[in-house]
């Protein structure tokens, strides 16, 4: 199977006051988002954070950050913005974990889509 797991964004409501003083908890929420694939970095590479045409080219100022995960996902999913928390979940329901971490870079291919945590 290609893309074997599930990709859930993580959007938590923020804690608010009530009439009577006290506070409401934040509840956290899943989007699914869609099917992936997850591959731990065992091998400690790195990724290019800026996003220049030449990035694969090393420079003096280049900035480069180790990874945990590397995610493959469907060609034509939306971008996910950096900063954003994603679940990578082994079943639909999203009670399977098997990633849950911000998302570092994203990049949309030619065959598929890529975000690295």
């Amino acid at each position: 199977m290609l893309f074997p797991h599930y990709l859930f964004l993580c959007t938590s409501s923020f804690s608010s006051q009530q009439a009577d003083g006290t506070w409401s908890e934040s509840t956290p929420s899943l989007s699914f988002v869609c099917r992936c694939r997850e591959e731990a970095n065992s091998k400690g590479q790195e990724v290019p954070i800026a996003n220049t045409l030449y990035h694969h080219v090393q420079s003096a100022n280049a900035s480069f950050r180790r990874f945990a995960s590397v995610v493959y996902l469907p060609k034509g999913t939306p971008k996910i913005p950096i900063g954003t928390t994603i679940m990578v979940c082994n079943d639909a329901q999203g009670t399977e974990v098997r990633l849950q971490a911000n998302v570092q870079k994203y990049d949309q291919g030619q065959l598929h889509c890529r975000l690295w945590t």
